[in-house]
């Protein structure tokens, strides 16, 4: 998320702290490179130029949540089973209705007739949840900015691979990366050079794609390019 300009610093992230309406949309909103623009909404309690303005006017504009009577309420704190319906409007993904008899229970506290019961199933499908009969899900339970950054690390993968997050998520990449830092037989002058095998990665993507529209440039060479 850092990486992503979605985290200031994730050195100091408070994981553990139970996550506000105010951070759910501005973390939600960086992500998504939102920009910053004026909105049809106005908020009673959100104040000109503060830190998540735009993120509560678009998230509210946009109808991911819910501000009655125009009361944003920033410092409130978001549920896990809200968090995640915000995420998958957020990311066009609603829940597919299924009929009761062909349901299956997803979690102890999530049965068969819970009324979040196609919201939750909808996100176990996308891979931001793990189903699992034995445990607990915690609907109510206040999410944390630890969790809402899982909810939507899980998100973005899946998007990026369709309906392959398990790969996406695999430590293949780290193994190989590993495997190379020390089985490397490094001489003087030749020693890894981590953008190098970074932007290697990257031209090896694409030239599996074999996307005639899809080019790799060498990050000295793209402005030359974009400047011809």
């Amino acid at each position: 998320l850092e990486l992503q300009g979605a985290v200031r610093n994730a050195e100091n992230f408070r994981p553990d702290d139970a996550l506000t309406r105010a951070e759910l949309v501005t973390i939600l909103s960086r992500l998504l490179l939102i920009p910053d623009e004026e909105h049809s909404v106005q908020l009673n309690d959100v104040p000109d130029s503060t830190w998540f303005e735009n993120s509560a006017e678009w998230a509210v504009e946009k109808n991911l949540i819910l501000a009655p009577n125009q009361n944003f309420e920033p410092e409130k704190t978001v549920t896990r089973v809200d968090a995640l319906a915000v995420l998958l409007k957020a990311y066009g993904h609603g829940p597919r209705v299924i009929l009761v008899q062909n349901r299956s229970r997803l979690f102890k506290d999530v049965s068969t007739t819970h009324p979040d019961y196609e919201l939750v199933a909808r996100g176990v499908e996308l891979g931001v949840l793990d189903a699992h009969q034995a445990q607990f899900f915690r609907p109510h339970s206040k999410i944390t900015r630890g969790e809402w950054a899982d909810f939507l690390y899980k998100m973005e993968a899946h998007d990026l691979l369709g309906d392959a997050p398990n790969f996406y998520n695999s430590d293949i990449f780290t193994s190989i990366w590993n495997l190379v830092e020390q089985n490397f037989y490094s001489v003087k002058g030749n020693e890894i050079s981590e953008e190098a095998l970074f932007q290697g990665a990257i031209k090896g993507i694409l030239t599996v794609l074999n996307d005639p529209y899809t080019v790799y440039f060498d990050p000295a060479a793209g402005p030359d390019f974009l400047d011809a």
